[in-house]
C-alpha cells in the first residue's frame, strides 16, 4: 500500500502519538508511508522508512490550500480533521479516510465555528460518504449521528514503556510529599483551567504539583509546583509512575490516551465523565461536574482511602492489558486494506459498466 498521512502539524500530543504509531506500524509493514506536514516539532519516534514532506509556509490557511489543491497518487489519504478529510475528498474521491480522534465540534468555543464544523461533518460524512475510523466506541456512538458504518480501532498503550516503573530519582526529588500529576496544554476541552482553580484552592498539606506538557505557573498556586515540559515517552511513564495520582479534568474526549496510560503505571486517575474507557470506583475515580469541590473530594479519596486507591490501580492496570498498541496498529492496517479493496472493486466495476 501507498498510504499518505495528511495533517498540518506533528508535535507532542495524544493525537500526534497514535497517528504515528501507526504510520510506523505500517512502514515497518514495508507499505509505502509518506506525511504531507507543515510543522514537524515532536519527541514522538518518526521511523527512517518514512517520507515527511513539508508544507510550506507553516500556516494552517496554507494547508488548507494545499488539501484543496492537490490531487495524490496514493491507495489512500488519512487525515483526522473533518475539514481536511473533506478538502482532500474534492480531488481524491473514495481515497480519503477520516481518522476521528475526536468530535472536531468541540475543538473550538465560537459558535459560528462550531457550526461551520459541523456542517463539515454533514457534508464530509451524511452526504459524501467518507470513510471514518473512529478511536473508541464512545466516539463512534457520538459520530453515527452523521453515519451508521463507523470503523473503530481503540487507541492503544504500549506496554513496553507503560507499566510500574517507580524510579528513584523523582521519589527522592518529592521527598515525602505526594506529588500530583497534570498535563497541562492550551486547550479548553483538556481542563487545564480546572486544575490550576484546584490547585488555587489547595494549600500546602504535603502536596507538590507535578507538570508535564506546557509550562505552568501561578501566583495563586500555594503548593510547590515542578515543570518538567514535554518528555520522552520512557521519561514520561518514569514520571507518571513516581506520581501519587493523575489528576485528569478533561471536557472532552475522544478516548482519553494519557488516562489509560497512567492506569498502566499504576498511578490512580481522578478524572471526568468525558473519559468514557475508565469506570467510577473500579478504574479511576471520576468527577460528576466541573467543579473543584469534586476535584478536591476525589483527590482526598485516592491519596487518604487505601482500600479505594487500591483497587483502583488494580483495576487501571488489569484495563490498560486489554489496549495494546501493537495489536491496535495491526487492526488499522487491516482496515485500510479492506478499504483499498472496496475501492479497487468499485471503480473495476465502473468501468466494466456494472
Amino acid at each position: 500500500m501507498k498510504v499518505i498521512f495528511f495533517r498540518h502539524s506533528l508535535l507532542n500530543r495524544g493525537g500526534d502519538k497514535m497517528v504515528l504509531a501507526y504510520a510506523n506500524h505500517l512502514a515497518r509493514a514495508g507499505h509505502e508511508v509518506i506525511f504531507y506536514v507543515g510543522q514537524v516539532d515532536t519527541h514522538f519516534l518518526i521511523s527512517d522508512k518514512i517520507t515527511i514532506n513539508r508544507i510550506q509556509p507553516m500556516f494552517k490557511v496554507a494547508t488548507v490550500f494545499f488539501a484543496l489543491t492537490h490531487k495524490f497518487k496514493a491507495d489512500i489519504v488519512i487525515a483526522d480533521i473533518m475539514v481536511l478529510a473533506f478538502l482532500l475528498n474534492l480531488l481524491n474521491t473514495r481515497r480519503v479516510l477520516y481518522f476521528a480522534q475526536d468530535y472536531d465540534v468541540y475543538y473550538y468555543r465560537n459558535p459560528f465555528s462550531r457550526l461551520f464544523v459541523y456542517l463539515m461533518y454533514v457534508m464530509g460524512m451524511k452526504f459524501l460518504k467518507i470513510p471514518t475510523l473512529a478511536v473508541s466506541d464512545g466516539l463512534k456512538a457520538r459520530l453515527r449521528q452523521f453515519h451508521q458504518d463507523i470503523y473503530v480501532v481503540n487507541n492503544g498503550v504500549d506496554p513496553h514503556i507503560f507499566f510500574p516503573r517507580r524510579a528513584k530519582e523523582y521519589l527522592t526529588l518529592k521527598e515525602d510529599r505526594r506529588a500530583i500529576l497534570i498535563h497541562a496544554r492550551n486547550d479548553t476541552r483538556k481542563g487545564t483551567d480546572l486544575a490550576v482553580e484546584v490547585f488555587r484552592k489547595m494549600r500546602d498539606g504535603g502536596i507538590e504539583l507535578w507538570v508535564v506538557g506546557e509550562y505552568l505557573q501561578d501566583p495563586a498556586i500555594q503548593v510547590k509546583i515542578r515543570n518538567f515540559g514535554y518528555v520522552p515517552e520512557n521519561e514520561l511513564a518514569r514520571i507518571i509512575s513516581s506520581a501519587d495520582l493523575l489528576l485528569y479534568p478533561s471536557r472532552h474526549e475522544g478516548f482519553g490516551l494519557l488516562a489509560l496510560e497512567a492506569a498502566a503505571c499504576g498511578c490512580p486517575v481522578v478524572t471526568t465523565r468525558a473519559v468514557k474507557i475508565l469506570a467510577h470506583g473500579h478504574t479511576a475515580w471520576m468527577a460528576s461536574k466541573e467543579n473543584h469541590a469534586y476535584f478536591l473530594e476525589g483527590i482526598k479519596t485516592v491519596l487518604f482511602e487505601r482500600r479505594f486507591r487500591e483497587k483502583i490501580i488494580e483495576g487501571g492496570i488489569h484495563l490498560a492489558r486489554q489496549y495494546n498498541i501493537r495489536e491496535s496498529g495491526i487492526q488499522f492496517e487491516r482496515i485500510l486494506k479492506k478499504l483499498i479493496g472496496n475501492n479497487s472493486h468499485e471503480r473495476q466495476c465502473h468501468y466494466s459498466g456494472i
